[in-house]
């Protein structure tokens, strides 16, 4: 796979490694039917509309104005590794905390944020690199002006077939510019 600079804001989950490629690592052929022959972005609706099917809490935008595409803008600058792009998704205050699964101890304030995501790699207006995150068994739970979402993050390493895996959480709460990520709470399986 090749990177365009011009284009790193669009690159989307057709252009991360399938977690299907290796038969031992998910058997589930409809995930792989989805993978392999759905283009993004029909794939996430596809995929929305399976987990309405599926569960009580759905991917749908909620009363409180939580639209589950705030969750796709996460994943895609981890994806792009945009530095630039921490400020758009969270709390850009000292109130922001931050549980890493890298690191011991709570992250606090946007400056510590900021520096954690430097610390990834993470760059001003994103960079070309090889590895992918993504989620699974994604749930959001509306409580009113705050929505909380849980799901399991898998992150491959572009040098690696290995996978890793952990739970999430990321609590979101209402601004004037939309939905803002409060804490996120990250650990390893």
């Amino acid at each position: 796979m090749g990177c365009d600079k011009k284009n790193l804001k669009s690159l989307g989950p057709e252009q991360q490694p399938s977690p299907w490629q290796n038969e031992a690592q998910n058997r589930n052929p409809l995930n792989f039917f989805l993978h392999t022959a759905i283009p993004w972005p029909r794939r996430t609706i596809m995929l929305r509309g399976i987990r309405e099917e599926k569960a009580e809490h759905d991917m749908k935008s909620s009363d409180n104005g939580f639209d589950p595409a705030f969750i796709d803008e996460w994943v895609n600058i981890w994806n792009s590794y945009d530095l630039s792009a921490v400020d758009d998704l969270f709390l850009a205050d000292s109130r922001v905390t931050y549980f890493s699964s890298e690191k011991e101890g709570v992250i606090k304030g946007i400056e510590a944020l900021r520096d954690h995501h430097r610390g990834f790699g993470f760059v001003e207006g994103g960079k070309c690199q090889p590895n992918r995150l993504w989620l699974e068994d994604i749930h959001i739970e509306d409580f009113g002006q705050v929505a909380i979402v849980t799901a399991i993050w898998c992150f491959q390493r572009g040098s690696s077939e290995k996978v890793q895996k952990g739970p999430v959480t990321l609590v979101y709460l209402p601004t004037e510019k939309g939905h803002k990520i409060a804490h996120a709470n990250f650990a390893n399986y």
